[in-house]
């Protein structure tokens, strides 16, 4: 039979190793990534998605971001991929537009709101993971691939 004292020391000792080994673990915990609020500040002056400074953050949109676009003529070029958790073209009163040439990497949910314009001109189909809004006032586009998919929106969203 353990006494008091040989209880405690015992007690006091898995403690120890319990707060030990949760230590240790920290380095390979899963780290956990929340939407951050990203938008549009034009700060490299060049209308182009892939310019890190032309975010809010100086930094390109990332598949865990809510963008905004407002206020501007944004291009995603050739090439380039743009991610994000949910994009919105426009905040319903300034005229804004992002054309697509390079292509959506992960997206969720896009919204065009009033006065906003989102072109597709790439030529391969867009997916995203939620949806697809177009508020009234919001435009679509969708420029010719080729011959034989002349004009067909090439949209694909999972709600």
């Amino acid at each position: 039979m353990i006494g008091y004292k040989g209880f405690r020391k015992k007690f006091v000792l898995l403690i120890l190793v319990a707060f030990v080994l949760n230590f240790l673990s920290l380095p390979f915990s899963p780290k956990v990534a929340f939407a951050a609020a990203v938008s549009w500040d034009g700060g490299a002056g060049n209308l182009l998605w892939e310019s890190a400074t032309n975010w809010s953050n100086d930094a390109v949109p990332t598949t865990s971001d809510d963008v905004t676009i407002d206020n501007a003529a944004v291009t995603l070029s050739s090439g380039q991929t743009a991610n994000f958790s949910t994009l919105t073209v426009g905040s319903g009163t300034n005229v804004t537009s992002l054309t697509l040439t390079g292509n959506i990497g992960t997206g969720g949910s896009i919204t065009i709101a009033n006065a906003g314009t989102l072109t597709q001109k790439n030529v391969v189909q867009q997916t995203i993971t939620n949806t697809l809004t177009i508020n009234s006032g919001g435009t679509f586009n969708h420029f010719a691939n080729d011959a034989s998919q002349a004009y067909e929106v090439d949209f694909a969203a999972a709600n």
